[in-house]
């Protein structure tokens, strides 16, 4: 006899996942519980022993729901504790009553239903669909449902041993309203639309009757071959440590080419990400738009460089042209400019008397200040706070060696944005800028920094604005000028100018999440909340965690309105990193709704938090403001003003301070920053 019990002893969901999946399985817990749901899941790298093992089968017995999450790392494994847990949850089921519901299937990819290496019973249960892996507000409201009422809700759809279709957004029958908080229920019923837009975008063919806002699209035109990406050099080095130098080269080559104007040059790190995936080189292409590809390798050995390249049509997969460079690694900046030029031969692309000169000017005379400056640049891309301080490290390396190393400098001033490095540094990054200027007048990268430090540091708006055009004349491929540029005209209320760059900018970066959370974010202050919302999705789809495209996503519903499906994105950005910026959003957000001792509780935490680092007095003043505590904000906002913080410089256009913008004391923080209307 089973000893499955007659009913379940606690009102929780298992979750069973390949180990693979443990990022979707996170987030799938984290929303269940916010809104009060028990979730069991295991989140041991190392399962295995009698008392873990028994732990695991009780909880399975013992459970409401059985959710078991179905994807290509399912599929892919033959072997694996998740499938002995998904046998267990069968076995309950056969000392239960016709009706009940207990299993849960979610597919989070598109691993087909029919094609799916599952038990046989569970293809007789409706399945889920959570796209990506986000939880959405419909299975949130599916759970609470199926918990509070397991026996009269059950799920089952049995059709000869085979299912129904999975359940999609939008498919879910309205219910019975469950036992719960009434804001609780207020939200997760609002919520419903949340989910919408991530589904369609990995289901395009699946219909919908409110298509996500989208903008006109040109024709697709026939591929540019002046239009070019450089692939990321396979590296033979036989030394491991030798792996920063082929990812160094091959943004080094990137940015040759970016000095030549005949040439549109997409960034490296949009090339890396394509062909990490594992796509081809005709498929790269096709998704870069571009009509020239520039691949090859590299190997190191001792001081001595293989470097062989070959130049590709997109469209017929030809090899215009190819050349082996072997050469010792102090004539590495002449192979550079010499494959440069090469390429501009090839493509028919004449080059100015300008562009040769700076192609043949070699930004270091130390081979050794190069190579940690490369080292500092392959950390730096890594995008954490933790390379980014080591990629500073590695600059200031390079200019103990070579204190003239213009580009040194400028990779120092990359190494963050205003927000994310230590407030200490600034003074350093400010410095840097001006040494880097003041080494090379005719360095693109040079005039971005002193453009950055004018525009967040110095609010000298018409010195920054010269200077993003100027690094944008010298190097008009570099997507972060681009990017930068549409930044500043953002702040400065130049809407329509802001989302022509940030569009360039993506094109420049198609693969980049941060570049697509911009246009989004150009939207969002241009009071285009649709749109805005609809590139955060991009965003999202190119990085499922990327935590800025959900916050801003977030901000976008609170300001149409939306509070519940605001609460619910912005948590998701506090659950994939607990920062300043991520509490500050989920209290205004709750402010917003009323719930004044979660918003209090969030201004404590960021007092908590200044303890210990920086926070903008920008973000507990705006909780003040939703609460109508507008003396306080007042207060708040002088101190931002007298601190110099970067913040500032978004008072003027930011939505959320739509309802204080007539204010005089506003109007007049406003005049003092330099950015009345």
């Amino acid at each position: 006899m089973s000893d499955a019990p007659t009913s379940p002893t606690t009102n929780a969901i298992f979750l069973s996942y390949a180990r693979e999946d443990s990022g979707a399985a996170r987030r799938i817990a984290d929303a269940l519980r916010a809104f009060g749901v028990e979730v069991w899941f295991d989140q041991n790298e190392l399962r295995g022993g009698d008392q873990w093992d028994g732990k695991i089968r009780k909880q399975i017995r013992e459970c409401t729901l059985f959710v078991p999450l179905v994807s290509e790392r399912t599929q892919a494994r033959s072997e694996g504790y998740f499938r002995r847990e998904w046998k267990l949850a069968v076995e309950r089921t056969h000392d239960m009553a016709d009706g009940i519901a207990f299993i849960v299937p979610v597919v989070i990819d598109d691993t087909s239903q029919h094609d799916a290496a599952v038990p046989e019973e569970f293809l007789s249960y409706q399945w889920t669909h959570l796209a990506h892996g986000v939880p959405t507000p419909q299975f949130v409201e599916q759970v609470k449902r199926l918990l509070d009422s397991p026996r009269k809700a059950a799920p089952a759809a049995k059709e000869a041993g085979r299912s129904r279709p999975p359940i999609h957004t939008g498919e879910v029958a309205s219910p019975a309203k469950p036992h719960m908080p009434g804001w609780v229920w207020g939200a997760v019923v609002a919520v419903v639309a949340v989910g919408v837009f991530v589904f369609l975008e990995s289901r395009k063919t699946e219909p919908t009757s409110a298509p996500a806002p989208t903008e006109t699209k040109p024709a697709v035109a026939t591929l540019d071959t002046r239009r070019i990406a450089v692939l990321p050099l396979d590296n033979f080095s036989p030394d491991a440590n030798d792996e920063y130098l082929a990812s160094g080269m091959t943004v080094e080559l990137t940015s040759c080419l970016a000095k030549i104007s005949g040439l549109q040059v997409v960034t490296s790190l949009s090339s890396d990400r394509l062909k990490k995936s594992g796509k081809s080189t005709s498929e790269i292409g096709n998704e870069l738009k571009v009509g020239t590809l520039l691949a090859g390798s590299l190997r190191k050995a001792g001081e001595q460089l293989r470097i062989s390249v070959q130049l590709i049509d997109v469209a017929t997969q030809r090899q215009v042209w190819s050349h082996d460079y072997n050469t010792k690694f102090d004539d590495v900046f002449k192979m550079q400019s010499d494959v440069a030029e090469r390429v501009a031969e090839e493509l028919k692309v004449e080059l100015l008397g300008s562009e040769v000169q700076r192609l043949k000017k070699d930004p270091t005379a130390n081979i050794a200040a190069y190579q940690l400056y490369l080292k500092g640049r392959f950390h730096q891309f890594q995008s954490t706070p933790e390379d980014a301080a080591k990629a500073r490290e590695y600059f200031k390396q390079a200019l103990s060696i070579d204190p003239n190393y213009a580009l040194a400098y400028c990779g120092f001033t990359d190494t963050g944005t205003p927000k994310s490095v230590p407030r200490e540094i600034w003074p350093e990054i400010e410095k840097a800028a001006h040494k880097a200027l003041e080494l090379d007048d005719n360095l693109a990268e040079a005039h971005l920094a002193m453009a950055g430090v004018k525009c967040w540091f110095e609010w000298n708006w018409a010195a920054a604005e010269t200077g993003f055009k100027r690094a944008i004349a010298l190097k008009p491929s570099l997507p972060t000028a681009r990017n930068n540029y549409g930044n500043f005209l953002m702040a400065m209320g130049r809407f329509e100018e802001a989302i022509v760059e940030m569009k360039k900018a993506v094109d420049l970066d198609p693969t980049s999440p941060a570049m697509m959370a911009d246009l989004g974010n150009a939207y969002y202050t241009a009071r285009k909340y649709d749109l805005a919302i609809a590139h955060g999705r991009k965003a999202i789809a190119l990085d499922e965690n990327f935590v800025t495209a959900h916050g801003s996503v977030g901000w976008a519903y609170a300001m149409q309105g939306k509070l519940a499906e605001a609460r619910l994105e912005l948590q998701l950005a506090v659950t994939l990193e607990k920062n300043p910026w991520t509490i500050w959003s989920v209290g205004c957000c709750d402010a917003l709704a009323g719930r004044s001792v979660e918003a209090r509780r969030a201004i404590g935490e960021l007092t908590e938090l200044s303890e210990s680092r920086f926070v903008s007095a920008l973000y507990p003043a705006g909780i003040h403001q939703f609460l109508g505590e507008k003396e306080r904000m007042f207060e708040l906002l002088e101190k931002t003003y007298g601190e110099r913080d970067p913040a500032c410089v978004w008072l003027r256009v930011d939505p959320i301070w739509d309802r204080v913008r007539s204010d005089p004391r506003f109007q007049a923080l406003l005049k003092k920053i330099g950015l009345e209307p």
